[in-house]
């Protein structure tokens, strides 16, 4: 039986600092971070046999019609999307559609989930198999929800290329690429182990190339993001697969700068971070979580402990890698201090970026199972002790800290108040474009027909006269932001930039949006002030 089926990955809630909803109005076309990678993939298994559309809220709401159209719809979300997960399901059920859940959130709790018809249970593999073959049958909506569950996982080079067309592919600023699935840590807050596993499973090189290659054909304009949960999880596989990207990356002029998560001891591999060099890494971002040895041991993150970070995060920078940061509070052993001693680490480390969570205890991890057993999980008003939907979201908790809560939240609040003052952003992306960014692998976007061209040409200009009146004259900290653009024009003379024009643009609106992320989250006011280049350990 052929089906209209609607795919819809649900829009996440406003200031969740992952959103870059404040740099991607920048760029003209963009409006999203990335694509929903496994929408994308279920979408090209099931194109052969029905009629497919996706939808992702995060670049436009849900036309009316196009709920009306569909037979079946399909949804895939995280734990913070929970709630505008109910709201679709809830509203396909009335209109008489069949609706399918599947994803992280519901693989790791389907109880959560009693309304939708079907739920599709763990990774793209034999469960998948059998709801295609439901959906081929003239089967209607079941009289009770129906259960798929993966055991027998389908080989990452066996996946059909994600249907890549379903959305404009330049309405994200970046696109994704998996070349890995799990984890050999057990950190204990994290539930990437429980999901995919320990042993990584792998992509072959030619496979990845294959997705550049489609990107390519696509004009996809910006960056690839390879959303493995830890790049280096077999290092001899990755040792194989960089050439086969270099070859193509340099048969084609390296058009794409590219990124991806790894664990911090990346840094004691320096023919993995050469390979990266060569294939264009510029970004990385690594799970610090506390600056403090002893608690990164006490959560069971001991390679963060192998050698002191801030040299290991010193090795990354000096080939060529910008690093991202993660940091939590809210562990056992932090102090009144803590907050203190991680901005002075952001400061010492230069990152510009760094991702803030209060501790949170994802259900099932060994986290959740010792906070359960010691009383400390706290509900939400809902009844709702994984609070999943507010999850992730920088200054939400489900979990009774050793310090009180509200100790624990103010001092978040005033480390960002600190790490994202105007002045400390565009001073750390000073310091990286300097000693970082000069140490990258240049590259050139698309532009092989006159169509690329002038399209590149118009995105610059367009996204260069929003950074000059955004940031340049309306922006609280605008004096910020021409200290920080008189100080590339010198770096310019002394001929370490390439381009101010270059660097402006990639700059600027994330520094925009870290810094009103950040006053949106603290309710900061900002005082105009200059940047002063200091001498720091490098």
């Amino acid at each position: 039986m052929r089906r209209r089926i609607l795919l819809v990955y649900p829009r996440f809630a406003r200031n969740n600092l992952l959103n870059y909803e404040y740099s991607t109005s920048f760029y003209p076309g963009k409006h999203a971070v990335m694509p929903p990678l496994g929408l994308l993939l279920l979408g090209a298994m099931l194109r052969p046999d029905h009629d497919v559309r996706m939808v992702d809220e995060n670049v436009r709401p849900i036309a009316p019609d196009e709920m009306h159209w569909a037979d079946v719809v399909a949804v895939s979300a995280m734990h913070p999307q929970r709630g505008r997960v109910n709201e679709i399901v809830d509203e396909a059920n009335r209109l008489g559609k069949i609706t399918i859940l599947g994803g992280p959130s519901v693989s790791i709790c389907p109880e959560y989930y009693p309304a939708p018809d079907i739920l599709h249970v763990g990774e793209i593999g034999d469960a998948t198999q059998c709801l295609l073959e439901r959906l081929r049958s003239d089967a209607g909506k079941p009289a009770a929800q129906i259960v798929f569950k993966t055991n027998r996982p389908t080989p990452l080079d066996d996946l059909p290329l994600p249907a890549r067309d379903l959305v404009p592919v330049n309405s994200y600023i970046v696109q994704t690429v998996q070349f890995s699935v799990g984890c050999p840590f057990t950190c204990e807050f994290c539930d990437i182990p429980i999901i995919y596993g320990r042993v990584a499973r792998l992509k072959s090189g030619r496979r990845v190339t294959e997705e550049f290659e489609q990107l390519y054909r696509m004009g996809f304009v910006g960056t690839i993001l390879f959303v493995d949960d830890n790049l280096i999880a077999n290092r001899g596989a990755l040792k194989a697969m960089l050439p086969e990207v270099i070859r193509w990356q340099k048969a084609h002029g390296f058009p794409y700068p590219l990124t991806g998560e790894a664990s911090v001891n990346l840094s004691r591999d320096k023919e993995v971070l050469s390979l990266l060099r060569e294939a264009r890494f510029t970004h990385m971002f690594v799970g610090i979580e506390s600056p403090d040895p002893a608690t990164v041991r006490s959560i069971s993150k001991r390679q963060n402990a192998m050698e002191p970070m801030i040299d290991s995060l010193r090795t990354l920078e000096s080939y060529g890698l910008e690093p991202v940061l993660g940091m939590i509070l809210g562990f056992d052993t932090d102090t009144e201090r803590t907050g203190e001693t991680i901005a002075r680490f952001v400061d010492e480390s230069h990152a510009p970026t760094v991702y803030f969570n209060l501790l949170s205890a994802l259900p099932w991890t060994p986290l959740w199972n010792r906070m359960e057993k010691e009383q400390r999980l706290i509900a939400d008003t809902g009844g709702d002790q994984a609070q999943s939907e507010s999850l992730l979201s920088c200054m939400t908790t489900n979990i009774s800290f050793k310090l009180p809560n509200a100790v624990v939240a103010e001092m978040l609040r005033q480390t960002v108040r600190t790490v994202y003052s105007p002045r400390e952003v565009y001073r750390r992306f000073l310091w990286i474009i300097e000693h970082v960014h000069a140490r990258q692998t240049k590259g050139r976007p698309i532009a092989e027909t006159a169509v690329q061209q002038w399209f590149l040409a118009k995105f610059a200009l367009i996204a260069l006269i929003r950074v000059f009146y955004r940031a340049g004259v309306k922006a609280p900290f605008r004096n910020e932001f021409w200290s920080f653009t008189r100080e590339l024009v010198r770096l310019k003379r002394r001929g370490i930039v390439d381009s101010v024009v270059q660097e402006l643009l990639l700059v600027a609106p994330n520094a925009y949006h870290l810094i009103t992320w950040a006053g949106v989250l603290t309710n900061a006011q900002y005082s105009p002030g200059t940047i002063r280049q200091r001498t720091l350990r490098q």
